[in-house]
């Protein structure tokens, strides 16, 4: 049993641009330096991992201002 919570998941590019629409990773690139896309929280063995929280708090804040919030 893991002591994580949702939030604190970590998820690979792959699945980041997966969930958010199936970007390419030039994409999710652009997004980091131009849109204010959280940077990956950690790197192990080349791979570059996100929490799942910073992801989905991303998510909320681009829903709210595409309907005015």
């Amino acid at each position: 049993m893991s002591d994580l919570n949702e939030g604190d998941q970590l998820a690979t590019s792959a699945t980041v641009r997966e969930h958010i629409g199936g970007i390419s990773d030039m994409t999710l690139w652009r997004w980091i330096a131009r849109r204010g896309f959280p940077r990956p929280h950690m790197k192990v063995g080349g791979r570059r991992y996100w929490r799942w929280a910073d992801v989905e708090k991303w998510i909320a804040e681009q829903h709210g201002e595409a309907h005015g919030g």
